[in-house]
């Protein structure tokens, strides 16, 4: 790791493929060699290369499911590996990694999180509520756990647990923008989108005038637009 640690890839990718060719049976040399591909993956999206970044993900993702398959606890490499084929999109890889981990470490949180923000994505709000009350078990004063709470929980119109959530959330840290953010979409969700609004004037730019933050003014306006309408012909 010492060429890696100083910047030369290609030395240190040299020296790991040697490695893994020589003995395919170590997991530290096949884990390693892992690094050192995310690394020149790196390097090759710094160069404007992603077809080749994606290529050394790949080999990465197949030198960590390697290294998985000879640990007797590869709990932390297990989340590590199910997080690299989360982001080259292979879900179900993805899912059967973050239940290795989540399942050989009672105190860790973080695999249930993301079995979480998977089921969230899919809109499969109950499994979503599953998981995240897993990782709050785990872990309860988490902000951006708190805050993926509060979302699920206002999809699922549990309004009063919705609304406790994202404002625990962001009572961890007040400055965190894209926590307020949440909040604010927690707070439209749950039918407040006047308090939403104000949410969302107080934050800084870029992200006040992002696109994401319009859409979610556009959505609070359309909400109170309702509540007229609806108001005029009670």
């Amino acid at each position: 790791m010492e060429y890696l640690d100083s910047g030369q890839v290609v030395k240190a990718l040299a020296i790991t493929s040697v490695l893994v060719k020589e003995d395919a049976n170590s997991p530290d040399s096949q884990e390693t060699h892992g690094l050192v591909l995310l690394a020149s993956a790196d390097q090759f999206e710094k160069d404007n290369l992603p077809d080749n970044a994606l290529i050394e993900r790949e080999r990465a993702l197949e030198a960590f499911e390697i290294a998985c398959s000879l640990l007797n606890d590869p709990t932390l490499l297990s989340l590590s590996t199910g997080q690299l084929a989360h982001m080259l999109g292979d879900n179900a890889k993805a899912k059967t990694y973050y239940l290795n981990a989540h399942q050989a470490d009672a105190e860790d949180e973080r695999a249930s999180f993301f079995l979480a923000q998977m089921a969230m994505l899919n809109e499969d709000w109950e499994e979503a509520q599953t998981w995240i009350n897993e990782s709050i078990a785990r872990n309860d004063v988490e902000p951006y756990t708190l805050l993926s709470s509060g979302l699920i929980e206002a999809a699922l119109g549990n309004i009063d647990v919705a609304v406790t959530r994202a404002d625990q959330g962001c009572k961890q840290k007040p400055n965190d923008e894209n926590l307020r953010f949440m909040q604010a979409r927690i707070y439209r969700m749950a039918g407040e989108p006047h308090r939403a609004l104000e949410i969302l004037a107080q934050l800084s730019e870029p992200l006040k005038s992002s696109p994401l933050a319009e859409e979610e003014r556009v959505l609070c306006n359309e909400v109170i637009r309702n509540e007229v309408i609806q108001g005029g012909t009670s």
